[in-house]
């Protein structure tokens, strides 16, 4: 009976990660090939359709890698996407070593996907603690982005700190 339960209220019985993969895809995705339009000048089709493929090619590959694998992974309990989302947030703000990838964006939103699927599950005290630190600095990670995004439309397309 209590397995019954647990399977139950747990939220991974679905396709979670499936839903979220999609929502990250398309958003993320989305704005980054906006911004790249926005940001940089016109250089005639073929650019634009090689900035599409890029974009599209490396959201496929960060995204099923993120979501398809390891969130998949770690959803399978509350101490994995507990422990999963303090990792995938320290991946998320190691990944600004690769920005123009849009990876900071699709991690931090991986982790606070693990994070709150954990807190959900009421996982133990270690768990619970790496699940919020996570989702925190999941948080971080995203804030970070979209102020370098603010500070990129309000200066004519330039990054802050040369990028």
């Amino acid at each position: 009976m209590t397995a019954a339960l647990e399977s139950a209220t747990y939220p991974t019985a679905g396709r979670t990660w499936l839903r979220w993969a999609v929502g990250t895809f398309v958003v993320v995705e989305s704005v980054h090939f906006a911004a790249g339009l926005f940001f940089n000048d016109w250089e005639g089709w073929s650019t634009l359709v090689a900035n599409l493929v890029f974009v599209v090619v490396t959201g496929v590959v960060l995204v099923g890698a993120t979501f398809g694998l390891f969130a998949r992974w770690a959803l399978r309990d509350e101490e994995r996407a507990g422990k999963g989302a303090l990792g995938v947030a320290l991946v998320s703000l190691a990944s600004y070593a690769i920005f123009f990838t849009w990876a900071p964006f699709v991690t931090a939103v991986a982790a606070l996907l693990l994070g709150r699927t954990a807190l959900v599950g009421a996982p133990t005290g270690r768990a619970a603690r790496a699940a919020r630190i996570g989702m925190g600095l999941g948080a971080l990670s995203l804030a970070i982005g979209v102020s370098m995004l603010a500070y990129a439309a309000f200066n004519g397309g330039d990054y802050p700190f040369g990028l």
